[in-house]
């Protein structure tokens, strides 16, 4: 009779696998709700609040074109955030941008990855870390935009949080809590927060504030790291949780201050962007121009940019000295380019009346207005992100923007100097 042996094959154990208790995941009380994958309530009503919030932006009346998008001007008179305003004085937009959206798929966009990104941590930290982690990763992500993009830069959204959130994610990988999870959490956090950290230009004309995203992301991985500390291999939860909840708390107090303060200050920001050509009208063809520039230089004739159009066409149509009236008549209203536009609409009524300039033979004030261009050029784009800040379309051979091509307005959902569109 044979001794019954106490492991099975070549000294393991029964199940063929050495256990290490210590490396084993701390299990779950079996009364605790929380911890058997509760209903991800933050994350929801995280969204339901950015929904709201926009649709309270769409109350004032100045969005347009199919996405339900903001001009420039709009942007600001929501509550858009840049270095030039917030130096002004108008600190609460630090608090309310990153709540802002500048269309219907921007909100989209951030609201599919903050609810995946925030149900993971929600069930795996606890709603405490969420909060917390969302509301510091978000200033971090106004933060990156304000200091580190040019300074007309206007720039609005959730993103910076949701990179936060992405970062804070993957550090969460390597604790022995998220074991079980642990390639799964590190594959789509990368696969979705990589990208949004390298600057592809954009799509379909709209322009990403990579910046917002760095802040974010940055953040969000300090956080995590802390996460990481405050979180015992023996706890099913890591501890600090009331210390991250008051956070978020106070995250969201402050962020309902400055959307208190920016509908304050909406009236007299809208009143102005309701001067302006709403982007969705200004025309993208030269047929469009032809059938539109006169009837948008006599409902806006203080907006730059219907003079520029108006000008367009006429160099269209081969007059030179017309348009050169129109868009010397466009850069004289120095306060509405200064104060409600940004900078490359200035950067392309110069290089047009260059243009108009050298069309008519006038080449010693061409050389003089054309001064001005090449100090900005070399002293640094003013737009920011190192974009073009003249309209695409120039013509050589004509040594005019735009004539012969066709002038491609900004689009709808512009929000930057480049007449590109940074979101967050």
């Amino acid at each position: 009779m044979e001794p019954a042996q106490a492991f099975g094959r070549r000294g393991l154990p029964p199940s063929g696998r050495i256990v290490a208790p210590h490396l084993s995941r701390p299990a779950a009380p079996a009364d605790d709700a929380e911890v058997r994958k509760p209903f991800p309530l933050l994350t929801c009503s995280l969204l339901l609040l950015l929904a709201l919030v926009f649709v309270g932006e769409q109350a004032g009346g100045l969005a347009s074109g199919g996405d339900l998008a903001f001009s420039y001007p709009a942007l600001i008179a929501i509550g858009g955030v840049s270095r030039d305003l917030v130096a002004s004085g108008e600190w609460w937009r630090l608090a309310a941008a990153p709540l802002l959206h500048g269309g219907v798929s921007h909100l989209i966009g951030n609201g599919v990855v903050l609810l995946f990104a925030g149900m993971t941590l929600e069930r795996l930290v606890g709603r405490g870390w969420l909060a917390g982690i969302f509301a510091a990763s978000a200033l971090g992500g106004v933060a990156g935009s304000v200091l580190l993009n040019s300074p007309a830069v206007v720039s609005v959204g959730a993103s910076g949080a949701v990179m936060g959130l992405l970062a804070a994610m993957i550090a969460c990988s390597f604790h022995i809590g998220a074991y079980e999870q642990r390639t799964r959490l590190r594959w789509i956090g990368a696969r979705l927060m990589i990208p949004a950290l390298i600057p592809f230009g954009g799509l379909a004309g709209v322009a990403v504030d990579y910046n917002a995203h760095l802040g974010g992301a940055a953040v969000g991985g300090l956080a995590g790291f802390i996460l990481l500390v405050a979180w015992p291999e023996t706890e099913a939860r890591p501890s600090l949780r009331g210390a991250m909840a008051g956070l978020g708390l106070a995250g969201l107090a402050l962020g309902a201050v400055g959307l208190l303060l920016a509908a304050l200050h909406f009236p007299a920001y809208a009143a102005r962007a309701r001067d302006l050509v709403p982007a969705s009208e200004l025309p993208r063809t030269r047929a469009e121009r032809a059938a539109r520039s006169e009837d948008l230089v006599r409902r806006f004739p203080h907006d730059p940019q219907a003079r520029l159009v108006q000008g367009l066409h006429l160099l269209d149509i081969n007059d030179p000295a017309g348009a050169e009236a129109e868009i010397r008549r466009g850069l004289a209203e120095r306060e509405v380019l200064a104060r409600d536009l940004p900078p490359a609409v200035t950067w392309a009524l110069q290089m047009e009346l260059v243009g108009a300039l050298l069309f008519e033979n006038k080449k010693d004030e061409a050389i003089k207005a054309a001064r001005p261009l090449v100090r900005q050029h070399l002293d640094g784009p003013q737009g920011g992100e190192g974009q073009a800040h003249v309209p695409p379309g120039r013509d050589m051979r004509r040594g005019v923007t735009g004539a012969g091509r066709g002038f491609r307005a900004p689009p709808a959902n512009c929000s930057s100097p480049a007449w590109r569109c940074p979101r967050s």
